[in-house]
């Protein structure tokens, strides 16, 4: 039987940014500071989706075996990974409008 052990977890996201030194029209730095926010928005979204549902994962765990438990969290992975595809599908519609450099609408 395995033991219990806590599951600790460090969960991050990359996000992109302007190049250092990037001088832009302000309609264009307005519009990237939109779409990153909105990023960060939907970044910190699904980070909480999976850090509220680890427990799914080492729930999964606690039931294998030695011999099974890899496959075992692997499968809770994947269904998680289902699950959070579901709940953050794209809505093209809600989209932020990002804006070339060099454009101003």
């Amino acid at each position: 039987r395995a033991r219990q052990e806590a599951i600790y977890t460090n969960l991050t996201a990359e996000l992109p940014r302007l190049a250092a030194g990037v001088k832009l029209a302000a309609p264009v730095l307005s519009s990237w500071n939109a779409y990153v926010a909105a990023l960060e928005d939907r970044q910190a979204a699904q980070l909480a989706f999976v850090h509220d549902r680890l427990s799914e994962v080492e729930r999964a765990i606690m039931r294998s075996n030695c011999g099974s438990w890899q496959m075992a969290a692997a499968a809770a992975i994947t269904h998680l990974g289902e699950e959070q595809g579901q709940a953050f599908k794209p809505d093209p519609a809600r989209q932020p409008r990002l804006l070339e450099p060099g454009t101003t609408s």
